[in-house]
This record gives structure tokens, C-alpha cells and sequence, in this order.
């Protein structure tokens, strides 16, 4: 203490001295500075020290947890509970769609399918480029014919004109049958 403060002194009731004397040796304080201490905390809070419910700091506390409890349980209704939900709903989305996504063997019937289905679109493409060649070698063999058998109807023309002329009907007729047979042998 400073030697310009004066020390009071007061009376105290037995209990009170009691109370202070233990207060003291938990805090490692002589009395004075005890009591000193404990005035100072009752003008702080402003407590009045003959009312014993109202500055009660447990009871404050407690309303205090109260009220702390009851905000929680509110945002957890108002709040966590419908992100809850719809994390649930979410999870249930994702899992029914992963059931329904094919699996590994799934994949490996489609690419088997898929190849199968290549091998025979290319095998089928070779046999439709064969028959197209086929039908070019068809044509091609067609058109010689015709032009083959037009050229020896222009020489049978010509040869029945100049046997008409040299011949009887009769010889002409045998003549044409042979000629006849003769291009259709040719055909063949």
C-alpha cells in the first residue's frame, strides 16, 4: 500500500471473517487485500450485495446456457435439420443413379457387340463390292454380246441380200435356218 492511503478498519461478523480468512489462503492474499478485491468485484458487476437472487452469476450463467441452447436448437430446425435432408435426398439420387449405370462387363458385350457389328459391315461391304464388280463384268459382257450379235445380224442381212438375188426362195429358207442356228451356237 502506498503511505498516502489511509487503512480503515471494520467490523465484521464472525462468519463473514470466516469466509474472508479462507478466501485469502485460496488466493495467497493477505486479508485486507481480500477484502479489498471482493469490494471492487461487487462495484464492477453491480450487485447489490442484500439482494441474494439478483446478482446471482450462476443463475446468469444458466439463463445464459438457456438461451444459447434453445438458438442452437433453433438453427439446427431451421437450418442444419433441411441441409440434412437435402443431403439425404442428394445421396439417395447419386446412389440410385451409380445402380444404374452399367458395369464393366456391360461394356465389354458393347465393344464385343460393336466389333462383331464392324467385322460384319466390313465383310458385308466386301461382298457388295464383289456383286458390283460382278454386275460392271455382267454389263460389260452384255453390251459385247449384243453388239457381237447385232454385227452378225448386219452380216446376215447383207449375206441374204446377195443370196436373194443369186437364189431361189427355197435355198434362202435353208440358208436362214442355218444362219439362224449358227448365231444362236454363236450366242451361247
Amino acid at each position: 500500500m502506498d503511505s498516502s492511503e489511509r487503512v480503515k478498519t471494520i467490523a465484521i461478523s464472525e462468519l463473514g471473517h470466516a469466509k474472508l480468512v479462507k478466501i485469502s489462503k485460496r488466493c495467497s492474499l493477505p486479508l485486507g487485500r481480500s477484502a479489498e478485491f471482493c469490494i471492487f468485484y461487487v462495484d464492477k458487476l453491480k450487485i447489490d450485495p442484500t439482494n441474494q437472487s439478483e446478482g446471482n452469476p450462476t443463475d446468469a450463467i444458466e439463463a445464459l446456457r438457456n438461451d444459447l441452447v434453445g438458438f442452437i436448437r433453433t438453427q439446427e430446425k431451421t437450418k442444419l435439420n433441411p441441409m440434412l435432408e437435402n443431403l439425404s435426398m442428394a445421396s439417395q439420387k447419386i446412389s440410385s443413379v451409380m445402380d444404374n449405370l452399367p458395369s464393366k462387363g456391360d461394356f465389354h458385350f458393347l465393344k464385343d457387340q460393336a466389333d462383331w457389328l464392324k467385322k460384319s459391315s466390313e465383310s458385308q461391304l466386301k461382298e457388295i463390292r464383289n456383286f458390283q464388280s460382278d454386275l460392271k463384268w455382267i454389263r460389260t459382257t452384255r453390251i459385247d454380246l449384243a453388239n457381237n450379235l447385232i454385227r452378225v445380224f448386219r452380216i446376215y442381212l447383207s449375206e441374204r441380200e446377195k443370196l436373194n438375188s443369186m437364189l431361189d426362195s427355197k435355198k434362202i429358207k435353208e440358208l436362214e435356218e442355218q444362219t439362224i442356228k449358227k448365231m444362236t451356237e454363236f450366242a451361247r
